[in-house]
């Protein structure tokens, strides 16, 4: 046996190196003989795909119902308060409101001749277009030589005030007692000045030492 295979150990070796490859041969399987039968459950999982046969497969299954509501939870604890805010810049000084004021009575359309100044002046200022409201008071008196009135007024920048009158008639002494406004004025300052004006016969007006003239811008 021995030198039998002395003497045949080349052709041996090939014959054995062409079973083995034909054995090999033989354990390669063809193309497309493989089939779901031949694959054991679960050997095949999605790791194990490529990575665009994995995205096709996330995307592909379409999204179940949306789920019913869960009851509102507890209320929870109130939070911390957080720190002041920063103050704002202090804003512009807005412009004065407006102001207004009627005069009742009778004579409120009465506008007196022009008379002569007397007793106290004043002045007014108004910071922007309004009108004066103007009264005077005090205890007035006139000596006539026969029948006679003294009518008492007030001017603001020399124009006698509207509705502001007052009269004595006779020789006598009255207090008096009489408001104005005046029609609407620029801004600015005026002076404001009690009248006295005889109307008729000739008389002799004695100044009190009580009357007062006293003038409210209204703007």
């Amino acid at each position: 046996m021995l030198a039998y295979l002395r003497r045949h150990h080349i052709g041996l070796l090939a014959l054995f190196i062409a079973l083995g490859g034909t054995s090999y041969a033989a354990a390669k399987l063809p193309k497309n003989s493989v089939g779901s039968s031949q694959i054991r459950s679960g050997a095949v999982t999605q790791s194990k795909l490529e990575k665009s046969v994995q995205s096709k497969l996330a995307k592909a299954g379409a999204p179940g119902p949306a789920g019913a509501t869960g009851a509102q939870g507890p209320k929870g604890d109130t939070g911390a308060q957080g720190p002041p805010g920063v103050q704002g810049d202090k804003g512009e000084k807005g412009d004065p409101g407006l102001s207004s004021a009627v005069v009742g009575g009778n004579n409120t359309s009465i506008t007196i001749a022009a008379g002569d100044p007397i007793l106290s002046q004043t002045s007014v200022t108004l910071e922007r277009p309004g009108k004066v409201l103007v009264l005077v008071t005090g205890t007035f008196s006139v000596t006539c030589s026969g029948s006679c009135t003294r009518q008492i007024g007030a001017t603001v920048n020399g124009v006698q005030v509207k509705g502001l009158y007052a009269s004595i008639s006779g020789t006598g002494t009255e207090d008096l007692s009489a408001v104005g406004l005046t029609d609407t004025l620029a801004a600015g300052t005026y002076p404001v000045t009690i009248t006295s004006r005889i109307s008729t016969g000739t008389a002799n007006p004695n100044p009190s030492t009580d009357a007062r003239v006293v003038a409210v811008p209204l703007g």
